[in-house]
């Protein structure tokens, strides 16, 4: 139109029309002009945290309340973090799908990567279940017995199978003590039965001999791979520490240096061990009955492994019936099973 009316060259030519195209949003320039917004509202959130922050801690009484303002900056400040993470995984349908392509490609070809795999380290167990690995998803795990049925002592097991391979772990003990579970987590990697315990190094030189090099190793675990707490039976208390443990040791690795293309699905806790759930407390709702707590402490429990990419195990009680008809357990014998049949996405149970 402009080299028809002869303007053309006045309006600037071709160099002013590439300048002008070139300023025009489009869909190229979508996820850069996208990124830009997200990190806008990113920098607002802190700042406000940040403000709000400094106006509790300037108000008066704020000293006898620092447990209670510390706590809620630290809330705040993870959901930024939370925020931001979120926000760096935004992925799009496609990148999706081609996500998903890949892995299936992958892991038809061998090349699956095996140090996030957390293994069965007993043979005949290994035969009938698959690797713990969260690619098959597998977030919630429940270990399922009679009371005294040995569901602890397996669980002992497996996470000390896994902190041998370098595994990261976080243990809340609800029946018994740190300090027994720790020694019943040497006995077992010795085969000494803590009821013998004085007998042992008379009797069995030799085991005695490898106890007392399995505790010096479960002391060289504590504080660095394995975090235990046995006081801790409320549920936002077991949420709020999953959550504290994992963060802080996934900055460990992040600064450690990790692949853009890894830091999606990175975690720094790599299992949960819980024993058992049926103590798990909710002080904050009030119920009739247990089953209808477990209702609602499952979903909450699997969102939280989901999410934080953390694999967790729980020890659940089964009823006798099996037992006493002389069957094999089903689902429906785990004790106030609704709750726990709906969510558990993989149970073992251990029967005579």
């Amino acid at each position: 139109e402009l080299r028809r009316a002869g303007k053309f060259d006045a309006a600037g030519g071709m160099a002013y029309l590439v300048e002008v195209s070139s300023a025009i949003p489009t869909s190229a320039r979508f996820q850069y002009m996208l990124k830009t917004v997200v990190d806008a509202a990113l920098l607002r959130r802190v700042l406000r945290v940040c403000d709000e922050a400094v106006e509790r801690c300037c108000e008066d009484g704020a000293v006898a309340e620092v447990e209670a303002l510390t706590c809620q900056l630290a809330r705040d400040v993870q959901q930024v973090a939370d925020f931001a993470i979120r926000q760096q995984g935004v992925q799009s349908m496609a990148d999706s799908a081609r996500a998903a392509r890949e892995e299936v490609i992958e892991v038809a070809e061998g090349r699956v990567d095996k140090s996030r795999c957390l293994r069965w380290p007993l043979e005949q167990l290994e035969s009938k279940f698959l690797p713990i690995d969260v690619r098959q998803e597998d977030w919630f795990n429940l270990v399922a017995a009679p009371a005294s049925g040995g569901k602890s002592s397996l669980m002992r097991w497996l996470a000390s199978a896994w902190l041998r391979e370098g595994k990261r772990g976080l243990v809340f003990l609800l029946e018994t003590s740190k300090k027994r579970w720790l020694q019943a987590l040497a006995a077992s990697v010795a085969g000494i039965n803590l009821r013998f315990l004085e007998d042992a190094p008379k009797l069995h030189p030799d085991r005695w001999a490898r106890f007392l090099v399995a505790l010096e190793e479960v002391e060289a675990w504590c504080g660095k791979q394995l975090f235990i707490y046995d006081d801790v039976f409320n549920l936002q208390d077991i949420e709020r520490i999953t959550e504290k443990h994992n963060r802080e040791l996934l900055d460990e690795k992040l600064r450690a240096g990790v692949p853009d293309e890894q830091r999606a699905c990175l975690s720094g806790l790599d299992f949960v061990v819980g024993d058992y759930l049926q103590i798990v407390e909710t002080p904050e709702r009030k119920f009739l009955k247990k089953s209808d707590q477990l209702d609602y402490i499952c979903p909450r429990l699997k969102k939280l492994h989901r999410l934080k990419n953390i694999p967790g195990f729980w020890g659940s009680q089964i009823t006798r019936t099996a037992q006493t008809e002389k069957r094999r357990p089903m689902l429906f014998d785990l004790s106030d099973s609704s709750g726990l049949e709906k969510a558990a996405d993989r149970v073992l149970f251990l029967h005579m």
